[in-house]
């Protein structure tokens, strides 16, 4: 009787201890160094540990997924590099999945690596059954224009089609796919995509150009006395240089601006009209821009 009773007070204790195990104590105990997130996940009555770790405080995080084995853990699978620590790099997020209902997770990884002027987000399934890769990038410019979308081969396949939507999904969250340059930002970008050939001294006969307009009142219209640099006035309007921007014309007849050049790397501050056309030095080429408002085109002179 006191030994059956010593067996049942040690299974007490034992599910006691168990009870009380949390997901990151219990891959404390296969991992070294600190855990920074782990989190239990059920796939076909195995229940997996998703973690995020690193070997110590401050170091570059790592992903493992552990599976259990002999009452403890070990490890499945783990990231094949390391992220952060200021490299421009983190991780974005993570999860496992078994969306081929294979009994055999995936494990879903998304990261980004970005430098001063451009960078890309990774978002990665690895099927655990078969060790194969399925990713999709998203390159992008850190000025704020939207990113693009690059599909890897794999999920090209008949039998990656719900790795492929599952992807889908979460790249639509992308915050590199938004558009947040601002007004003068997208104006600028739009004339140089059109007319950056003129720009880039590509041609010397004149270029007609179509300038991008907008009404008082809106952003574009509405500018701050300090980053004007010159004006000048022509047959009743007045136009105006911009500070690292270009050259506008404002039309008080039809309450209209417009973006008649666009200069984000110049800002020329001596507007002259000769002729009856505007004159515009523009320093970084040494030589000036020529607007003919009557025939709406921009020439070198």
């Amino acid at each position: 009787m006191l030994r059956q009773i010593r067996i049942m007070a040690t299974a007490a204790l034992c599910w006691a201890a168990s009870a009380s195990a949390t997901p990151a104590s219990d891959a404390k105990v296969t991992l070294n160094g600190v855990i920074d997130g782990a989190r239990s996940v059920k796939i076909s009555g195995t229940t997996y540990l998703l973690v995020t770790h690193r070997p110590y405080a401050g170091g570059r995080q790592k992903v493992t997924v552990l599976k259990p084995f002999a009452g403890k853990y070990t490890t499945l699978w783990t990231s094949p590099r390391d992220y952060g620590g200021g490299y421009g790099d983190s991780i974005l997020g993570t999860d496992l999945t078994d969306l081929n209902r294979d009994g055999v997770p995936e494990v879903y990884l998304a990261d980004v690596n970005a430098g001063n002027a451009s960078g890309v987000e990774t978002y990665t399934l690895v099927d655990l059954a078969t060790k194969a890769s399925y990713t999709v990038e998203v390159w992008f410019a850190t000025n704020g224009t939207p990113g693009q979308i690059s599909i890897g081969k794999s999920l090209g396949t008949a039998n990656a089609a719900s790795f492929r939507t599952y992807l889908e999904a979460r790249v639509a969250r992308s915050e590199a796919l938004k558009d947040t340059r601002n007004t003068f930002a997208k104006a600028s970008d739009a004339w140089y995509e059109t007319y950056g050939t003129f720009l880039n001294h590509d041609t010397f006969d004149p270029v007609k150009i179509t300038p991008i307009t907008a009404k008082y009142g809106s952003k574009l219209c509405t500018l701050d006395s300090g980053s004007v640099l010159g004006k000048a006035t022509l047959n009743g309007v007045e136009y105006r240089s911009v500070f690292k921007f270009g050259v506008m014309a404002f039309h008080a007849a039809t309450k209209t601006c417009a973006v008649i050049l666009a200069t984000p790397g110049d800002s020329p501050d001596q507007l002259k009209v000769i002729g009856g056309e505007l004159h515009i030095p523009l320093g970084y080429t040494g030589s000036s821009a020529i607007w003919n408002p009557q025939k709406q085109t921009l020439r070198w002179k």
